[in-house]
């Protein structure tokens, strides 16, 4: 019995290099080259290259795919409305890359450099997002429990590693006697937008959120129910992404107007999810679903673009 189409696309060589094609034509219809959007062009595909390596280097797929950078190219390209923001593309690469690196250190207590450099990169992310700090506490706890990697000397690495980008902003803030700006800036930790206000977001960035969302939550299910085929290893990796995606799919649905940020945080932890069940399942049930949630992310796109350049 020959392979599903879905399964055909999921291990195709050529998936990525098209998903390339299809981002960079989404970003020109989106007015990428108009508006001179080459610092963000520039910070997305180097958020898809990270996610390329974070794939490759860590092995989430146990078989031969590009899927989960293919899927966080589609989500990502849903959301045309947050191509223009530089602040949030910086964030995105901060995120990914310290994941890259927190990932490395799995049951290395000696991994010290390492996670003094991923907290740097979460730092660097503060800066552009202070509420990210508050997923610190989470962070450690999945360190400890999912990467085995907690020890005294990792955690004070992680300390430093999140102060380091403050000590530089902050002297030159002092040098400029301008230290309010670092006061008003940890102050956004303690202030909150209003609870669930949709007013401000069109129904087809709703509609965003809502496919993410229904991505993830299938994700998580199809991880939990066949997570016995993956080594240790790759588990402990998925949980992390599951527990991380839920921190940013509640966020994004209780304070839909940090979605600049919050959005693609979701993404970010999204995809391997969704690859994960793109890639791993081969049943006709799931094949109708693979090329449903293809049209459905078409669809999204192109509802975007047609607001956004309305």
């Amino acid at each position: 019995m020959g392979k599903l189409w879905q399964n055909k696309v999921a291990g195709s060589r050529m998936a990525l290099p098209f998903m390339a094609v299809y981002a960079a034509l989404i970003w020109l219809l989106a007015g990428a080259v108009l508006n001179h959007w080459w610092l963000q062009l520039v910070c997305f595909a180097t958020s898809c290259y990270l996610m390329m390596l974070l794939n490759n280097v860590h092995a989430l797929i146990r078989i031969y795919s590009r899927m989960v950078t293919c899927t966080y190219i589609a989500l990502s390209c849903t959301a045309c409305f947050l191509f223009p923001s530089l602040n949030g593309a910086v964030f995105a690469i901060c995120i990914i890359g310290s994941i890259l690196l927190l990932y490395a250190a799995y049951q290395n207590h000696e991994a010290v450099a390492l996670v003094f450099y991923a907290f740097a990169l979460w730092g660097i992310g503060s800066i552009v997002f202070v509420k990210i700090l508050w997923l610190i506490p989470l962070l450690w706890i999945l360190m400890h429990y999912n990467l085995m990697a907690m020890s005294w000397r990792i955690w004070k690495a992680s300390l430093l590693g999140i102060l380091l980008p403050y000590w530089f902003w902050g002297s030159w803030l002092f040098y400029n006697n301008n230290a309010g700006t670092l006061v008003s800036h940890f102050s956004g930790m303690l202030s909150a937008p209003s609870l669930a206000d949709y007013s401000s977001l069109s129904w087809p960035q709703v509609c965003c959120f809502a496919l993410t969302a229904l991505l993830l939550v299938t994700g998580i299910v199809h991880f939990l129910r066949q997570r016995s085929g993956d080594k240790i290893r790759t588990r402990m990796f998925f949980y992390n992404f599951m527990w991380l995606g839920l921190a940013g799919a509640v966020y994004t649905a209780l304070f839909p107007q940090d979605c600049d940020i919050a959005f693609r945080f979701m993404v970010i932890f999204t995809a391997p999810l969704a690859a994960h069940f793109f890639a791993l399942t081969s049943t006709k049930v799931t094949n109708v679903a693979f090329w449903s949630t293809c049209a459905i992310t078409l669809a999204v796109t192109i509802l975007n673009l047609v607001v956004w350049n309305n």
